[in-house]
């Protein structure tokens, strides 16, 4: 191989003419010893040796540049990729257990109920702590169906350093309304007690738990929940009756410790996202709380709990028997057994004056010949005066449904008067009570 004198093309040892230039070739140039070799170029020659080193280096560089391209292309799917993942994931986890901790107490796990193929609950919903390998749950008070869906658990910090939880789960049957149970949790070395008696509201109702130094070392909770009158729609503006529990030290878990209704209506669903009546009448709440109004009053102004005449007389324990006894006959739809706690003559009786138990027979019969059944009744927050020894009012709340459903509850404020005759007590008056 030789270079051409004339332009530094490198020609073949046969070669006689230049194949870039023409030129004749000067074989006697060529040295032996470099007949396998490539020669040098002359001086001044182009090296195209040198120039196939830059195309190599500037196609390796091309190469490099399109891979890095790639790799960026492909780290950027990837991180989005991530990310859809990791959100896919955290909702996986919102709606699968979630595992929380309770500040240096047991981790706990939020379980939903197992649902139907309409989504409605067939398993209520559970709360579970793990400590030194056991495990123990809290399940809510049978419910048909049962309080299975959407629970939830919060951290309720006490001012002690210790801490309850918050548990709360929905029943519903598909209707526009439902139930959620309340539960105020206590851990007790591994193992778990609601210290709430049986709470549960509507899904028109609103909950609050309040640090309230001035009434109790523990949270209190309060409750508002619609009372639905006759001639208003479901989430149209209703009065709510506000609810509120104390923990009681003697006792060792909660008491309701007041109950009253608003004096005015509030706007319902239709009208907002979420019921809000207790901010409002947060200042309503303190007072009684704080005052000890008697529970059921519906004036912030009643006469106090604690001042109590000296000459009142301690309510008879066989008139709660009695009213117990009456509501259950009511329950069973005992139209002649609802009959008997009746006086002969009952006055008033509702919108009505002296009306003969006869009648109240009849009225009560005429109702259930036209296929009107009660599927519950129940009477609670009772406050029992003793006008003398043989006589007694009492205000209470009726809560009774015609239908089965969550929407079809009913609750009514009623009065009742009742006396003794020969050793029993009978009704002798009923109205219903309309808030002012």
């Amino acid at each position: 191989m030789a270079y051409c004198r004339a332009c530094g093309h490198l020609n073949s040892d046969a070669a006689r003419f230049c194949r870039s230039c023409g030129a004749t070739q000067d074989r006697q140039t060529e040295r032996p010893s470099e007949t396998n070799t490539v020669s040098t170029p002359p001086s001044g020659a182009p090296n195209n040796r040198g120039v196939s080193n830059r195309n190599r280096w500037l196609i390796g560089g091309g190469v490099a540049l399109v891979a890095v391209v790639i790799c960026t292309v492909l780290a950027i799917a990837l991180r989005s990729k991530g990310a859809t993942s990791t959100s896919t994931k955290q909702q996986v986890n919102s709606a699968s257990p979630d595992l929380n901790t309770i500040g240096q107490a047991a981790p706990y796990q939020v379980i939903n109920g197992q649902t139907d193929s309409d989504g409605f609950p067939t398993t209520p919903a559970r709360l579970c702590i793990s400590s030194n390998e056991k495990q123990d749950c809290y399940t809510p008070p049978t419910q048909d169906p049962p309080f299975g869906l959407d629970a939830k658990a919060e951290v309720v910090k006490l001012a002690s350093g210790s801490s309850l939880i918050l548990f709360t789960a929905e029943s519903s049957s598909g209707g526009s309304g439902s139930l959620t149970i309340i539960a105020l949790l206590e851990n007790h070395g591994g193992r778990l007690e609601n210290l709430l008696p049986k709470v549960a509201v509507t899904n028109q109702s609103e909950h609050r738990v309040w640090d309230l130094p001035s009434i109790s070392t523990m949270p209190v909770l309060t409750t508002a929940d619609f009372i639905w009158a006759d001639g208003e729609t479901h989430f149209a503006r209703h009065l709510y009756r506000i609810t509120s529990y104390v923990y009681d030290k003697n006792a060792g878990r909660y008491i309701q410790r007041d109950d009253f209704v608003t004096g005015k209506k509030y706007p319902g669903l239709d009208e907002a996202d979420a019921v809000k009546v207790l901010e409002p009448e947060k200042a309503a709440i303190v007072a009684r709380l704080q005052h000890g109004y008697p529970s059921g009053s519906d004036s912030l102004y009643s006469t106090p709990i604690a001042i109590r005449p000296e000459n009142d007389i301690p309510p008879d324990p066989a008139i709660e028997q009695t009213l117990n006894q009456w509501a259950a006959a009511l329950a069973r739809n005992d139209v002649s057994a609802q009959v008997g706690f009746y006086a002969t003559e009952v006055d008033p009786y509702f919108l009505m004056h002296a009306v003969s138990r006869q009648y109240i027979e009849s009225d009560k019969q005429k109702l259930f010949d036209k296929g009107v059944r009660l599927t519950s009744y129940h009477i609670r927050d009772l406050l029992i005066t003793m006008t003398s020894l043989d006589e007694a009012t009492v205000r209470l709340i009726k809560d009774w449904q015609t239908r089965e459903g969550a929407e079809n509850a009913r609750s009514t404020r009623s009065q009742l008067h009742l006396k003794r005759f020969n050793g029993e007590w009978k009704i002798v008056g009923e109205q219903d009570l309309r808030s002012q």
